[in-house]
């Protein structure tokens, strides 16, 4: 379903509504989360990247799936990874700015809105058009985050304009059985014939960094595959230390070529 942010404002202070998570059941169904520059070094040592297009635009993307609707990640509504990328606690809110103001917004299509009417529904602000005290941290933290995922925005963006992108190899996507379209790495050889100039500019949009952490990421995929083994359905139990620990099976080592 197409997402349809919407400003929260005092008008329609009880009409906005959602059901406040309990769990991280909200983003079972997201295999693609963003995330921004500062967590890469987190991201890329846990779980394999992409960029990608998401919501109009070519973002830096934790890969948490395999297939569309279902993140290996989330069992029984809890992150069984070493890392949770920040954008999931903000999942359905985004900050839209105009000028220095900033306002926050929800996505009424999500999986958290809900109608006023439905049961355990609550609203979003308060009667005089405050926030309540959950949705206001998700503000604050976005108030954090979102610079950040502009600086990560422009770079991806720096590398798309620039021509260093190729879809993920194929070697890669065939062991993995990958059956999500659309993801992206840095083509090392077509950045090696790229303009002193052009490289000049992908090195002042930091960008570099980002690409080449992609790259490396990739060799987290084998974590996709232990997942999907020990993890295939909400109702299988979760061995988190043998999801994540030693003892890899030569089934579940990940041999490609660039």
């Amino acid at each position: 379903m197409t997402a349809n942010y919407q400003i929260l404002t005092k008008k329609q202070n009880d009409t906005f509504c959602w059901i406040p998570p309990v769990d991280l059941t909200y983003v079972a169904g997201q295999p693609l989360l963003p995330i921004h520059a500062g967590e890469l070094a987190a991201v890329a040592s846990t779980m394999p990247l992409a960029i990608a297009q998401h919501d109009g635009q070519w973002q830096l993307m934790a890969v948490a799936g395999l297939q569309p609707q279902h993140n290996l990640f989330v069992h029984q509504g809890q992150w069984v990874g070493r890392y949770q990328p920040r954008s999931v606690a903000t999942y359905d809110f985004d900050l839209h700015t105009v000028g220095n103001l900033s306002f926050l917004r929800f996505n009424l299509n999500g999986k958290l809105a809900a109608a006023a009417d439905q049961p355990g529904a609550q609203p979003l602000m308060n009667a005089d058009g405050s926030l309540i005290p959950a949705v206001q941290a998700i503000q604050d933290q976005l108030q954090k985050d979102s610079p950040l995922f502009a600086r990560t925005q422009k770079a991806v963006q720096a590398l798309v304009d620039a021509d260093v992108l190729m879809p993920w190899p194929a070697a890669l996507t065939e062991q993995l059985g990958m059956k999500l379209d659309g993801l992206y790495c840095l083509n090392e050889a077509a950045l090696a014939t790229l303009a002193d100039q052009d490289f000049l500019g992908l090195r002042q949009a930091q960008a570099l960094g980002i690409a080449y952490a992609v790259n490396l990421s990739l060799q987290q995929g084998h974590l996709l595959l232990r997942l999907q083994k020990h993890n295939p359905a909400i109702d299988a139990p979760a061995d988190v230390d043998a999801l994540f620990g030693e003892g890899l099976g030569d089934d579940d080592t990940l041999k490609f070529n660039f």
